[in-house]
């Protein structure tokens, strides 16, 4: 079932809503480094999912966990919970956030410029 836009945005901020509120509230018996170490577990099993199904030589006899996609999610949450252990908002992730995207961006448009790739539209 495909979701509108407007659904994907209220979903999204239900997360990150969520995920300010467990982070807040599990700060009162962790610290930071706890997460700083979730988030580094996490990263290494999204790294080993990723040459699981990217089929890395070495790998070839192991199969799928939770997968990248699961994976994602995980280093996500932790990265937000490390993001608002540092007193980050949900403002200031979407404020500062959105200009850092815009950067990225232009740093994409610059590189291709520079090579000169043309994006075909999709069909």
């Amino acid at each position: 079932m495909a979701v509108g836009q407007t659904e994907q945005r209220e979903l999204a901020l239900a997360f990150l809503l969520r995920s300010q509120e467990i982070s807040l509230d599990d700060l009162k018996e962790k610290n930071v480094w706890h997460y700083l170490a979730a988030m580094n577990e996490e990263l290494g099993e999204f790294c080993n999912e990723l040459t699981i199904e990217e089929v890395v030589p070495g790998h070839l006899h192991k199969k799928v966990d939770e997968g990248t996609k699961n994976e994602g999610v995980d280093l996500v949450i932790c990265a937000l919970a490390l993001y608002f252990a540092r007193g980050g908002t949900i403002e200031h992730l979407a404020e500062y956030g959105l200009k850092k995207l815009g950067k990225w961006k232009d740093c994409i448009d610059k590189d291709r410029a520079e090579r000169k790739v043309v994006i075909l539209p999709s069909m």
